[in-house]
C-alpha cells in the first residue's frame, strides 16, 4: 500500500503494509509468527514501526518455513487472493479505467524495473502471444517460491478485473514441481487456463487479442493522472535514510494539503503541522525527486477534476482549492488539461442526461 511507506531490506525496498499483511495472514492461518520471528532473528510482533528496516534473507527464511507449514508454494495464491481484495479497494480507479491489460503492464514493467523492488516483470512475445515473465533480482537460496506465486496471483487478478472473460486460454508457467492437486490452481486461475509445472520461468502467456483488447469504460485522462501520482510517490534511490523512506513524506504532505484546503497551504504552514522546518521539508521532498510546489499543484489538479465531475460549480471549486479568483483557477485548469473547467462540467452534465434517458 502506498500509504504505509517502505521497508529497507538490504538493497531493496518493500511496501511495509505488504509485509504486515503477510504476517497477519500467516498468523490468521495458524502459523506461530512470533516463534518464527524469534527463530530467524526478526523483530517480534506485527508492527510497522518495527519493520522499517530488516535483513531480507532472514525474512525470506521465515517465509520459507511458513511455506513448508502451509503445504507448498500454492499458498502464495491464498496470499494473493486476500491482499488483492484490499489492494483493489485502494486502487479501484486504476483497475477499472485502464485502456487494456497491455497498457497497464507496460506501466508496471517501467516502474518495477526502475524501482528497488525484489521482483520485477518483463513483457515479451511467445510466438503470436504476449508473455509476462516475473523475475527476481537475485538468486538467494532462501527465496521462497510462494512469493513468486504471490506476484503471479496479483498479476492474474488484475488481468481478470480488466479483461473480464478471456476468449482464449491463458497459459500459466511455474518454475517448481507440482506441490498440490491441479484443482487447487484451477480454483484460482480458472479451469480454462493451461497450467504447467517445473518450467524454466514464472510466466503468464496471454493471447494477443485478450491482452490488448480495449476496455469499454477506459478513462485515459484519469489513468495518466493516477500513474503520475504513483510515479511521484516512489523513492528512486537508497541514499535516503530508512526513517525518511518509511515516513513517505510526499504522501504525508499531500494528505496535509488536502486537509487544509482552502486555508493556508503555504510550505511554512504545512511544515509546521508536520513539526519540521520548511527547509527540512524541502530537503526531504527533494530526496524523492519532488518539490513542494509540484505536490501542491498536482493535488489541486487532481481534486479540481474530481470536484467538477461531482457537479460543483467552477466558482465553488476555485474557492475550495484556495484560489484567489475564478480567473486564476481557470488559467491553471487550462494549463493542466488544455480545456476550460466549464467545458468539463458541460460534458459531465451531458453524460448524466444520457444515462437518465437510457433509464
Amino acid at each position: 500500500m502506498l500509504d504505509g511507506g517502505f521497508t529497507v531490506a538490504g538493497d531493496y525496498l518493500i511496501s511495509t503494509r505488504l509485509l504486515m499483511s503477510i504476517l497477519k495472514l500467516l498468523e490468521k492461518d495458524g502459523i506461530e509468527v512470533e516463534r518464527l520471528q524469534e527463530t530467524y532473528g526478526l523483530p517480534i510482533g506485527i508492527s510497522e514501526d518495527k519493520y522499517r528496516s530488516i535483513e531480507l534473507d532472514r525474512f525470506r527464511q521465515l517465509l520459507g518455513d511458513a511455506q513448508r507449514q502451509m503445504g507448498g508454494p500454492a499458498y502464495g495464491l491464498r496470499m494473493a487472493e486476500v491482499y488483492f481484495s484490499s489492494l483493489f479497494t485502494k486502487l479501484v480507479h486504476l483497475f477499472l479505467t485502464t485502456e487494456s491489460i497491455f497498457s497497464s503492464f507496460c506501466f508496471l514493467e517501467e516502474r518495477l524495473q526502475a524501482s528497488k523492488a525484489p521482483n520485477y516483470i518483463i513483457l515479451t512475445k511467445a510466438g503470436n502471444d504476449d508473455k509476462v515473465i516475473i523475475q527476481n533480482r537475485d538468486n538467494s537460496p532462501h527465496r521462497p517460491q510462494m512469493m513468486m506465486v504471490f506476484d503471479m496471483g496479483l498479476l492474474w487478478k488484475f488481468s481478470e478485473r480488466v479483461a473480464g472473460d478471456f476468449e482464449f486460454p491463458v497459459r500459466v508457467k511455474l518454475a517448481y514441481p507440482q506441490d498440490n492437486p491441479l484443482s487447487v490452481y484451477q480454483a484460482f486461475f480458472g479451469s480454462q487456463c493451461e497450467i504447467s509445472f517445473d518450467c524454466e520461468e514464472y510466466a503468464l502467456i496471454f493471447s494477443h487479442h485478450d491482452f490488448r483488447k480495449g476496455n469499454p469504460i477506459a478513462d485515459v485522462d484519469l489513468q495518466h493522472r493516477i500513474k503520475n501520482v504513483l510515479r511521484g510517490f516512489e523513492p528512486d534511490a537508497l541514499n535516503i535514510s530508512a526513517q525518511d523512506l518509511a515516513q513517505n513524506w510526499p504522501h504525508k504532505v499531500r494528505k496535509k494539503i488536502e486537509a487544509h484546503l482552502p486555508h493556508d497551504v503555504s510550505i511554512d504552514s504545512i511544515a509546521e503541522t508536520l513539526h519540521i522546518s520548511p527547509r527540512t521539508l524541502q530537503r526531504k521532498l527533494k530526496q524523492n525527486g519532488l518539490s513542494y510546489s509540484r505536490i501542491l499543484e498536482e493535488c489541486r489538479k487532481d481534486l479540481s477534476l474530481l470536484a467538477l465531475r461531482s457537479g460543483k460549480t467552477v466558482a465553488k471549486v476555485a474557492s475550495e482549492l484556495g484560489y484567489s479568483s475564478v480567473a486564476s483557477f481557470r488559467q491553471a485548469f487550462l494549463v493542466w488539461y488544455g480545456t476550460s473547467p466549464s467545458l468539463v462540467q458541460i460534458v459531465t452534465d451531458d453524460k448524466d442526461d444520457s444515462h437518465n434517458h437510457d433509464d
